[in-house]
């Protein structure tokens, strides 16, 4: 990585600074990275590329636009005051956008109204972007974050920083300014109009002197921190100390994220094969089995996190993991219910049914008190010192659904909690345990939807998620107000469309299968696995990759209306198992790879 390190000014004497500018000199190159070095051609610090400066904070930040000049991107501007380790600006490198290293404002507890500290590098953070940008001699209003010395500058956006910091370097001349560089060539490019987005690196060294870390504390470093906060209740007795002691041995073994995520797919099918046997044997052996997988699937993360693999399709590939175990086992279930005699395919569906409306309420939750993408950076001048607060509609407060509130035979304490269950229950009574959870989680996450007005962009997010079709699509476009789906969106019950769209469109199809065909429910499970994944898919598409899916899917898949009025037409006709047997095939091949191909890309 090119790293350009800005050496504080050799004549302020300060001999410690000195040496910790050159502790990240020889931290940097020692493992392989290309450093810059902007420092006065008398300072005792020594790179392999020294960009001289004059000294003066001026001339300093026009060698900052000189040293990020035709050099590979993206570029790290790294304050060599800061306190830290390689291995955390290692960590920022590996993002996929410009971004900073924040820490969030300490707030006084007994006044909730006080006001932040001043610090040199104050940003204001809205939905995880700086809209606002301080330095020594910029304020900015309401910051809520501090800028930490690192900056990330991705190469899409590397000559419009690099012009603006050359700008910054013309006025701080012109107007005299001294005082820390590293702040102003946020402010630049903040002010420029980039998009910077706010990282922190939590578990990981930074603000404190610990530079250099020998291998192994370094990995057991790297592990703890990409192993989060515990998760749950099985994670803070155990469960999360079990996945960093394998993930700290997939490491040593070279093992990838990827390689774990696919034997964790495989333990959970031989899971679902051994449920469908209906047998004692085999729910004990596939409990067996899917606590691998459960286990192996926060592995993945773990290994993904630690190692800076992390991209929209390992993302994509997580999330389609859950949705693989879950049909595994609840098919799986289904099918050991027909080994007995007495199938229970409208009690499988059902709960598959469940599962998906809890997740969709907690993404239709986030969705609606959200901005629907990224704000805006307020473009302004680079010598105006203050920062107007500009009029801008808040999204709607109150908390979103957690998203470790949907109950989730997946991962988490109710993976766990199915296990047990194969162990003690027969296939029949664990589908009605597992309805009741779900249907329990499902009822709590719609209640804590709330009633919230989202704003314009947002209500966008939600028509996709809801999945209304074509016909809905052209009604909206035509003429707003003859869209009842559009009305109900710009009102407080918006949060609530796509949840409540799968339960009529989930509805239908058990109801016309229980009463016109009972043979078809068996097929059903498979027609309702596939439109959850698809459903919940969308969900996945705006929150990592900040859009939803192409219109022509849409078209091809009908919408959820348009598959309500295909069902009641395969029913009316007397061919409702054909009709979702094939068209479960269809639309979960085209379903996979356009998703998959659309996450690969990226």
């Amino acid at each position: 990585m090119t790293v350009v390190l800005v050496a504080p000014d050799a004549d302020a004497g300060d001999a410690a600074a000195q040496r910790r500018a050159q502790q990240w000199v020889d931290e940097l190159e020692g493992r392989g990275h290309d450093v810059y070095l902007v420092a006065p051609s008398l300072t005792e610090v020594r790179a392999a590329h020294h960009v001289v400066t004059r000294g003066g904070t001026a001339d300093t930040v026009r060698a900052v636009a000189d040293a990020m000049e035709g050099v590979p991107a993206p570029v790290l501007l790294l304050a060599a005051e800061a306190l830290g380790s390689v291995v955390t600006v290692e960590e920022v490198e590996a993002a996929t956008r410009t971004a900073v290293l924040v820490d969030p404002v300490p707030v006084d507890a007994a006044d909730p109204g006080s006001r932040p500290p001043v610090t040199d590098a104050p940003l204001r953070v809205v939905a995880g972007v700086v809209v606002g940008a301080g330095s020594g001699v910029h304020t900015v209003g309401q910051s809520t974050h501090n800028g930490s010395g690192l900056l990330r500058v991705d190469a899409a956006d590397a000559d419009s920083v690099a012009s603006a910091v050359r700008v910054m370097a013309d006025v701080a001349d012109e107007q005299h300014w001294s005082g820390p560089v590293w702040p102003l060539t946020v402010v630049a490019a903040v002010r420029a109009g980039v998009t910077v987005h706010a990282v922190d690196t939590p578990g990981l060294p930074w603000g404190t002197a610990t530079m250099p870390l020998d291998p192994e504390h370094e990995t057991r470093v790297r592990i703890d921190a990409a192993a989060g906060l515990p998760q749950g209740l099985v994670d803070r007795i155990g469960g999360r100390q079990a996945a960093e002691v394998v993930s700290l041995w997939a490491w040593r073994a070279g093992v990838g994220a990827h390689a774990t995520t696919v034997v964790s797919v495989a333990a959970a099918l031989l899971a679902g094969l051994l449920i469908s046997t209906g047998t004692r044997g085999g729910a004990i052996t596939a409990a067996f089995f899917l606590l691998i997988s459960v286990l192996l699937d926060r592995v993945d993360g773990i290994l993904a996190r630690a190692r800076r693999t992390v991209t929209a399709f390992g993302a994509w590939f997580d999330v389609t993991t859950d949705r693989i175990r879950e049909a595994a086992v609840v098919i799986g279930l289904g099918l050991g219910t027909a080994q007995s005699g007495s199938p229970r395919w409208g009690l499988a569906s059902t709960v598959l049914v469940l599962l998906t409306l809890a997740h969709l309420a907690a993404a239709a939750s986030r969705t609606a008190r959200g901005w629907g993408g990224s704000p805006t950076p307020i473009r302004l001048p680079l010598d105006r010192l203050d920062e107007p607060l500009l009029p801008a509609t808040p999204p709607p407060e109150g908390r979103p659904v957690p998203e470790w509130l949907p109950f989730s035979i997946s991962r988490g304490d109710g993976a766990v909690l199915t296990v047990v269950a194969l162990i003690l229950l027969p296939p029949t009574s664990l589908l009605a345990v597992l309805a009741v959870l779900a249907g329990l989680s499902a009822v709590v996450c719609l209640v804590l939807v709330g009633a919230p007005r989202p704003l314009a962009a947002a209500r966008r997010q939600l028509f996709e998620l809801a999945d209304p079709g074509p016909l809905a699509r052209l009604v909206s476009q035509q003429d707003p107000h003859l869209s009842a789906l559009r009305r109900a969106l710009s009102s407080r019950v918006a949060a609530w469309v796509p949840p409540l769209t799968w339960v009529v469109e989930s509805t239908v199809v058990l109801a016309a299968a229980a009463v016109v065909e009972p043979a078809a429910l068996a097929i059903t499970i498979a027609w309702i696995a596939v439109l959850a994944f698809h459903r919940l898919d969308i969900a996945t598409r705006q929150r990592v990759l900040g859009a939803s899916p192409p219109t022509w899917l849409g078209i091809v898949g009908l919408g959820a209306f348009g598959r309500v009025v295909l069902v009641v037409l395969l029913a009316a006709v007397g061919e409702l198992a054909w009709g979702l047997g094939i068209g479960s095939v269809v639309l979960g091949v085209i379903y996979a790879a356009e998703s998959s191909g659309r996450f690969a890309d990226r």
